[in-house]
């Protein structure tokens, strides 16, 4: 005892000695990630201020900054002591793990604070049904939870691993500790690439339905799903400078400098992201609030009535898309007023501007979009068109396998039976134009027929229409 306790002695009183060599890169770059990091934090934290703030699912995110933020500064701190080259007292590995459990609880919980914000696009606005939201939020919850007990188990190792190192009991103590602290933190990665995954679908999900309810994605939720795609390469980057620090060849350098770069880089390409949908779901005119879809939902629903006021029901002509849209524009103002029965932004939160603001976007967009693929197409007729619109490419490469059979059927019949016929007379140009003549003439006759005196049949009788000379079609 009295030995081991001199070895202890010994070891927390060794004199300070300086750290591995850093290089100035290194040095530089975490220096601006902790610099973007704070600026990020400082950004969500103003939108999640204002008088109209953005969704509250973005305080994870800002928490989760911040601790990153934290993580940076003493990242900062060592590399800049590691390019002075400092001397630090032995002890001091048991700071560094502390700063890894800080790294990845960090990372933690920005990967959850982004589900979150992806759940907000689903749930909110109605795009998953009711009878699974359980399922999907217990998935969720099942898988953040495994991710978080890993990463613990990981934690706790290395912690373990520094404690043991500083008192020295046993090297094959150290090297089975460290074997497992190694497995675990490979796991760990692996997990929370799993999770982010499952992020990508959740959002590449909500994307689909935004497309379908909606009729397109907006640049916002195109970020967001960048967001999850950026998180999901981080991730994947992190399974990389993982396996490059636990192998046995592995230097201090290559494992730091891929660390601080890579992990970095995307760290503040997936903030940048997030502070693009942050901002966008925070202006009250943005197309995924639950205000705006109502609004946008009311005016489809206007238009439609309209249509089927002026065409008696479907029985006359509608007018022109274009015209109904200028009708809607200069009533626009009366049918937003708050005294208004068929009020279009009946239970909006809005201001009445913002309302404004939102129906002309909505009807902007319906101009740019939906007018141009109302354009009739020449020379076809809307029952054409109809069974063009059905009909599947199977049936089209049917039908025309058909055609060419028939056609090769035909030729091959008209050209054995050429063998038994005898030779076609020669007309001449000139029996040709005659028969011709004669033909317009008898088409003639036949055209002069007086038309019945009831060209309209009754209403409701099912007749076949007749045209100006006599056709029926």
């Amino acid at each position: 005892m009295s030995a081991m306790a001199a070895q202890v002695q010994t070891l927390w009183s060794l004199p300070a000695a300086p750290l591995i060599q850093g290089d100035l890169v290194g040095a530089i770059f975490v220096m601006i990630w902790f610099v973007l990091t704070l600026l990020f934090a400082y950004v969500l934290h103003t939108l999640l201020s204002r008088s109209q703030p953005t969704w509250p699912e973005f305080k994870d995110t800002l928490y989760s900054a911040l601790v990153l933020a934290f993580w940076y500064f003493t990242v900062v701190l060592d590399r800049w002591l590691r390019k002075d080259n400092r001397a630090v007292v032995y002890g001091y590995i048991v700071w560094l793990a502390l700063c890894e459990f800080v790294r990845v609880v960090a990372g933690i919980y920005l990967q959850w604070g982004l589900y979150k914000v992806v759940w907000r696009e689903l749930v909110a606005r109605g795009r998953v049904e009711h009878a699974n939201l359980w399922r999907w939020w217990l998935a969720a919850k099942l898988a953040i939870a495994l991710v978080f007990l890993v990463a613990a188990h990981y934690l706790v190792l290395q912690l373990t691993t520094a404690a043991v190192w500083v008192r020295f009991d046993s090297l094959n103590t150290i090297q089975d500790i460290a074997t497992k602290r190694n497995a675990f933190a490979i796991t760990t990665a692996v997990f929370s690439m799993v999770f982010a995954a499952l992020t990508v679908f959740a959002a590449t999900n909500a994307m689909r339905k935004s497309h379908l309810t909606d009729g397109g994605v907006t640049k916002t939720r195109m970020a967001l799903w960048a967001a999850t795609v950026i998180l999901l390469a981080r991730a994947l980057s992190e399974i990389g400078t993982t396996a490059i620090a636990v192998s046995p060849n592995a230097s201090f350098h290559d494992v730091t400098r891929a660390r601080d770069i890579s992990y970095g880089l995307l760290t503040c390409l997936y903030f940048v992201l997030i502070c693009v949908h942050a901002s966008g779901v925070s202006r009250p005119s943005d197309r995924g609030n639950e205000d705006t879809r109502a609004i946008e939902s009311n005016i489809r629903k206007h238009i439609l009535d309209m249509l089927r006021d002026r065409t008696d029901g479907a029985k006359l002509r509608s007018p022109d898309f274009d015209d109904i849209l200028h009708d809607l524009e200069s009533r626009l103002d009366a049918l937003l007023a708050p005294g208004n029965p068929a009020n279009l932004a009946q239970g909006s939160t809005m201001s009445e501007a913002n309302n404004k603001r939102a129906a002309m976007t909505f009807i902007h967009k319906l101009r740019e979009r939906v007018l141009p693929d109302l354009n009739p197409r020449e020379g076809r007729s809307w029952q054409e068109e109809e069974r063009a619109r059905n009909e599947t490419v199977f049936d089209r490469f049917t039908r025309s396998a058909g055609s060419v059979w028939s056609r090769g059927t035909r030729k091959a019949a008209a050209g054995s039976s050429s063998l038994h016929t005898t030779p076609v007379p020669v007309v001449t140009r000139g029996e040709r134009h005659l028969g011709r003549l004669r033909s317009e003439r008898a088409a003639e006759s036949r055209y002069a027929r007086p038309l019945p005196s009831q060209t309209r049949p009754p209403l409701g009788q099912d007749v076949e229409m007749t045209d100006v000379r006599g056709h029926r079609s």
